[in-house]
């Protein structure tokens, strides 16, 4: 009998095969914070990768942007090197100037010479007319607009290479009209004659500061055109083009809207 009870307080059922694990010991509790430091591990790396990915992804679109950068100071030294070398150079207008009209003209004996008379166009005033549907700016109410207006591809950059204009729209009211003044071209008109300029505004709304190239991370695009018509004996018209934005952004819903007012400056009779 002696012996069948030796061999029961031996066996498994009657003792703790691993007693160092039990719930509540010190050996649980480093255990526990382990598995912890892993979890807790595992998801700083996620993070860091995911912010590795942002970094990225903002530098392959500052890469971008400096290549439209370099496109347009390649236009831009394009343009001052023409304008430089032709000094009254009359830009493409219609294909056949027809007979101006002599209504409305201060002095019609001003439209008997053949001579040219000389204008500067100007993009005069611009403003938001659509908000778009991101967040960190339509709350807002704030759009960083930069602008290229041009001629056939001569024109200039407004407001600058490396700098934007900031348009306001109060939300629920309309816009109010930003004067900019900026001269886009100089241009010839011959006497007796009107001519027809088709002016094309490419414009970008730019996620200038770091919340949204972490969010957004492109620029919107758009792109429309319109005609001055322009004669040496009449006044300048002043004429408006609505630019849509039609590309980048977060590719959906409304991207906004701009409206800019181009006019003429006569500088020679």
């Amino acid at each position: 009998m002696a012996t069948e009870k030796k061999n029961e307080s031996a066996t498994p059922e009657n003792q703790d095969v691993n007693p160092e694990k039990k719930a509540g010991t010190p050996e649980a509790a480093r255990a526990n914070d382990s598995d912890q430091q892993a979890r807790q591990i595992a998801d700083l790396q996620s993070l860091t990768n995911s912010l590795i990915d942002t970094v990225k992804k903002v530098q392959q679109q500052q890469t971008r942007d400096l290549s439209y950068f370099d496109a347009l100071s390649d236009i831009k030294s394009a343009t001052k090197a023409l304008l430089m070398s032709q000094p009254a150079p009359a830009l493409a207008g219609a294909d056949a100037p027809v007979a101006a009209k002599k209504e409305g003209c201060s002095d019609a004996r001003e439209c008997i010479s053949n001579e040219c008379c000389r204008y500067d166009i100007m993009l005069s005033q611009i403003r938001v007319t659509s908000m778009q549907n991101e967040p960190g700016d339509s709350n807002l109410g704030v759009m960083e607009i930069r602008l290229f207006a041009h001629l056939n591809g001569i024109g200039a950059v407004v407001p600058g290479m490396f700098s934007t204009l900031t348009l306001h729209k109060p939300i629920g009211n309309p816009a109010l009209w930003t004067t900019v003044n900026a001269k886009v071209a100089s241009v010839t008109v011959p006497h007796n004659f009107h001519k027809d300029f088709l002016v094309t505004i490419d414009a970008e709304e730019v996620e200038n500061t770091q919340l949204e190239n972490a969010l957004y991370q492109r620029d919107e695009h758009g792109s429309n055109n319109g005609t001055l018509t322009l004669t040496c004996c009449c006044k300048p018209p002043v004429i408006t083009i609505e630019v849509p934005f039609t590309a980048g952004g977060l590719g959906a819903g409304n991207r906004g809207s701009i409206e800019v007012r181009l006019t003429a400056v006569k500088t020679s009779n």
